[in-house]
């Protein structure tokens, strides 16, 4: 039987969607199995991860670096955020990048992995972004976003709950599309390990599991792109 600790770090918004399900299937199927949940923003879980101070990570678009794999389960659509019954944000047709270069945002400051994603893609399309502020607190920026204090782009889960309170407006991004790619990351080490590649594929189980019922909203399922994270799928 399989025992021991496991340290998971989440981004906030989905660390109150994968924790409790997680937690009771880990419960259910490993009774000699401890969980330890952290949340975090993406870049400083995966700095846990390299220093080892958490054994699995679920990042948003996670930065590829040497001794880490990365599994993309679920990808959402971006969307543009805004203050309650906002003109802008609170249209139903996509808003095209473009015009987001004009409304002031509220993003995290790089090298945050959510900013250095919006960064590339303006650049690629050379849509210059107004940064009116950075903020590394995603409950801050939509506190300062409901204020009227600016825009900010989140992925799609972020901002479903204060979405349908109608208490923020979101419109999804298009032309191009900007994308948040919801990664299982881990080092080699760890999914070498029973006990961890165990709880890394009851992980990956249940990212599949809601995004296929629809209970991870505006969220599909990608295909691993690296062979190496096959290892995520043994089950021995």
């Amino acid at each position: 039987m399989l025992q021991g600790k496991v340290a998971l770090g989440m981004p906030p918004a989905a660390a109150l969607r994968i924790g409790p399900p997680l937690a009771a299937r880990i419960r259910q199927s490993y009774p000699e199995v401890m969980l330890s949940l952290r949340d975090g923003v993406s870049s400083l879980i995966q700095e846990w991860l390299i220093a080892g101070r958490i054994d699995l990570g679920v990042t948003y678009n996670a930065t590829p670096v040497d001794g880490l794999e990365i599994v993309p389960p679920l990808r959402e659509r971006a969307v543009l955020v805004g203050p309650p019954a906002d003109s802008l944000a609170g249209e139903h047709e996509p808003i095209r990048l473009r015009e987001i270069a004009g409304p002031p945002l509220i993003m995290p400051s790089l090298p945050h992995n959510n900013r250095r994603v919006l960064e590339e893609a303006a650049a690629r399309h050379e849509v210059r972004l107004v940064i009116r502020a950075e903020v590394d607190s995603v409950a801050l920026t939509k506190v300062l976003v409901r204020d009227g204090q600016g825009y900010t782009i989140l992925s799609h889960a972020s901002v479903e709950d204060e979405a349908s309170r109608g208490e923020l407006s979101r419109r999804v991004i298009d032309s191009p599309p900007v994308f948040a790619d919801l990664s299982l990351v881990a080092t080699k080490a760890a999914l070498g390990e029973p006990l961890k590649r165990h709880v890394a594929l009851e992980l990956r189980r249940l990212l599949t599991e809601l995004c296929e019922s629809g209970a991870w909203p505006g969220a599909t399922l990608t295909k691993p792109e690296r062979v190496t994270v096959a290892q995520v799928n043994h089950s021995t």
